[in-house]
């Protein structure tokens, strides 16, 4: 199949968080290391939800589809903008941790943000995605209106006709 498949944004989550971990652990900062500080325990935590959240996500959408449900258009589409944003944000995240070190070519975190910024454009761009979404939500709210509105215009009309 053409495209990026559903476990590609899964990847680079785990690896990041191995990356942050790993160097909250060893490194010092002042007379402590990372892992004591109560932020950097946020952010690792923070990112392991959002790559869990991820991931059953996406075993879900897979699921449905396995089991033949035809209509998971709108499940798609959400997983796949909640994907591309939480991976950028654990991308940014384990930056934030390592420090300049992030950006060093020879650690390849630098690598995944960049190829993490275009995923949120590959497979349709997670804008045009939101729209899709909203639009799906408003035609359904729009169908319900309109059935209230011809069962009101029917009650008028025997109100009307009860009056003559």
């Amino acid at each position: 199949s053409s495209g990026i498949n559903a476990e590609w944004p899964l990847r680079p989550g785990k690896m990041l968080i191995e990356k942050a971990t790993d160097h909250a652990n060893s490194r010092k900062q002042f007379v402590s290391k990372l892992r004591e500080y109560k932020s950097i325990q946020e952010k690792i935590a923070k990112m392991n939800l959002l790559c869990y959240a991820n991931e059953s996500m996406a075993y879900m959408l897979c699921g449905n589809m396995d089991k033949g449900v035809k209509e998971y258009q709108i499940e798609a589409a959400i997983s796949k903008i909640f994907a591309s944003q939480s991976a950028w944000e654990v991308c940014d995240e384990t930056i934030q941790i390592l420090g300049g070190a992030g950006f060093m070519k020879d650690v390849g975190i630098e690598r995944w943000m960049r190829d993490l910024r275009i995923f949120r454009i590959f497979e349709g761009t997670n804008d045009i995605l939101k729209l899709f979404i909203a639009l799906n939500g408003v035609q359904d709210v729009g169908n319900k209106l309109k059935k209230m509105q011809k069962r009101k215009k029917y009650r008028l009309r025997l109100c009307v006709d009860t009056t003559a």
